[in-house]
């Protein structure tokens, strides 16, 4: 099928093929950030809690080369809100960008997700959640963010 019209001939199947193309192409950047191609964004800057206050941010965004397993980004901050609403929230956020949940934590206050790069050793990002409620209700915050270079 065509469309004709002031000098233009239109084959509408040839668009139907690259409308399929582009999409199958988004649809594989898209699937290819999810199963971890890319680092998601929150492995240079974690997203930011909305009640958040004070927020004290220290390090950079990238990890520093021979500087593995240490944090190179740490972000503090308060909140009015519950310790169980702020884990909420970051579960939801990173899990929405491919990171897992470690089972196994130091400490029964710290969380820890991970996000692994897809290659054969890939490299390995931590997010330590640690939050402690407050004698007022509200919760203090620390987020640790640690990488270690696959090899």
């Amino acid at each position: 099928m065509s469309l004709r019209g002031k000098g233009c001939v239109m084959n509408l199947r040839g668009i139907g093929v690259a409308i399929l193309l582009v999409g199958s192409s988004l649809a594989a950047v898209a699937v290819g950030n999810v199963l971890g191609n890319n680092p998601p964004a929150s492995t240079h800057n974690p997203p930011i809690y909305p009640s958040a206050q004070q927020v004290v941010i220290h390090g950079t965004d990238q990890p520093i080369w021979g500087k593995s397993e240490q944090a190179y980004k740490t972000v503090s901050f308060q909140t009015a809100d519950s310790a169980a609403a702020v884990i909420i929230f970051y579960a939801a956020a990173l899990h929405n960008e491919g990171w897992q949940t470690e089972n196994q934590s130091p400490d029964p206050d710290t969380q820890i997700f991970v996000w692994f790069g897809s290659s054969r050793s890939p490299d390995m990002y931590t997010f330590e959640l640690t939050t402690k409620t407050q004698p007022d209700g509200g919760t203090s915050v620390v987020i640790k963010l640690d990488w270690m270079p696959g090899y």
